[in-house]
């Protein structure tokens, strides 16, 4: 590897690990759970992932949201860990790609938009409110297999679909 790219490993890899440092001194029951994933930069994205064991990212990308507001690495980092603990990348199988995606990001950033954290805290924004309160009327708890039901018994259409993944970025 060459220098250049030494340097943007080892740049990422600290603010990885400074986002998964502020995440266990709020929340030390994910101790092991926030050292599960391994770091791996990975120039061919545009920004940031997870292929399950270890988080992907664009080095520059990184370092952009991490100099406009670290707190969106925070949750982007948290986000990751939580579609892994609910092993939403195991339960695709027959399933529409697209709006499973969709239903187990509304999932878990509904959890993390309820969590008092200050290092992943950020307003909720109306059009987060109004996705959340238009499940909330047909489902007590939102996970993202009954999301997903409603999704489809709605026939939700791509678009729609595309304007709440709008609503959800998180980065």
């Amino acid at each position: 590897m060459d220098e250049r790219k030494q340097k943007m490993e080892d740049i990422s890899n600290a603010i990885l690990s400074s986002a998964r440092n502020e995440l266990y001194v709020a929340m030390r029951f994910l101790d092991v759970a926030l050292h599960a994933l391994s770091f791996q930069m990975n120039l061919s994205t545009k920004s940031i992932g997870t292929a399950g064991i270890s988080i992907l990212y664009n080095p520059a990308y990184l370092a952009r949201n991490y100099r406009d507001d670290r707190i969106q690495i925070n949750r982007a980092y948290l986000h990751m860990l939580l579609h892994g603990m609910f092993c939403h990348m195991t339960h695709i199988r027959e399933k529409e790609p697209m709006f499973w995606n969709l239903a187990c990001d509304v999932a878990v950033e509904s959890i993390l938009d309820t969590l008092e954290y200050p290092c992943i805290r950020r307003v909720v924004t109306d059009e987060r409110q109004e996705i959340y309160d238009s499940l909330r009327g047909e489902l007590p708890v939102l996970t993202a297999e009954g999301i997903y039901k409603v999704l489809r018994r709605r026939q939700m259409s791509y678009g729609e679909a595309a304007e709440w993944s709008l609503s959800l970025i998180h980065i």
